[in-house]
């Protein structure tokens, strides 16, 4: 089989349009003042130019991407450390983890690379799995990030199960089994 590339740049050209829609409706969710963390995938770093007509927005990341994105507007980003993967421009790993326990009263956007009803939101490397479900224990509230493409596919690493997640937004209406599946966990879609 053949080894799947999951660097940002390789991920950041697939579904490219589908994912600019995800953002553009994730940052429409956004209101000034709020406290947000925003994990350091593609799809999430379509959030960030939305927030540039946003005053006083908090941002939590773990990507070193976001900081010349935001130079210049209101927002106020707090990194959190750990270790640095060039790959993805990320940190992850016990210091990252340790940040991560001394927040709390935000509101988490997260991507996934497949979900599946049984399994959840998955990753597809068990770093970033850990890293967000610490992200969404210690949240108030928890936005899935989704494109088209991540509908029925699950990838390795659990995240987190469905009673975590608040609400997705992804960038056309899921198929029908997905529509109910959602109504019944209580989420919203966007």
């Amino acid at each position: 089989s053949q080894q799947r590339d999951y660097s940002y740049q390789a991920k950041a050209l697939r579904a490219t349009e589908a994912k600019s829609v995800v953002g553009r409706l994730a940052g429409g969710l956004v209101r000034d003042g709020d406290h947000i963390f925003l994990d350091s995938g593609t799809t999430c770093s379509e959030v960030v130019p939305h927030l540039k007509q946003k005053h006083d927005v908090t941002v939590l990341a773990n990507s070193a991407r976001f900081a010349p994105e935001l130079e210049g507007t209101s927002a106020h980003l707090f990194m959190i450390g750990g270790e640095y993967r060039p790959a993805r421009m990320d940190t992850v790993g016990p210091m990252a983890m340790a940040s991560l326990n001394t927040i709390r009263g935000y509101i988490a956007f997260i991507g996934t690379d497949g979900i599946n009803m049984e399994f959840g939101p998955s990753a597809s490397d068990i770093e970033s799995a850990h890293l967000h479900r610490q992200v969404v224990q210690n949240a108030s509230a928890t936005n899935l990030l989704v494109d088209h493409s991540k509908f029925g596919s699950a990838s390795l690493f659990q995240i987190v199960d469905w009673a975590q997640i608040d609400q997705i937004v992804t960038d056309r209406a899921p198929p029908t089994e997905w529509v109910q599946f959602f109504s019944e966990k209580k989420i919203d879609v966007v």
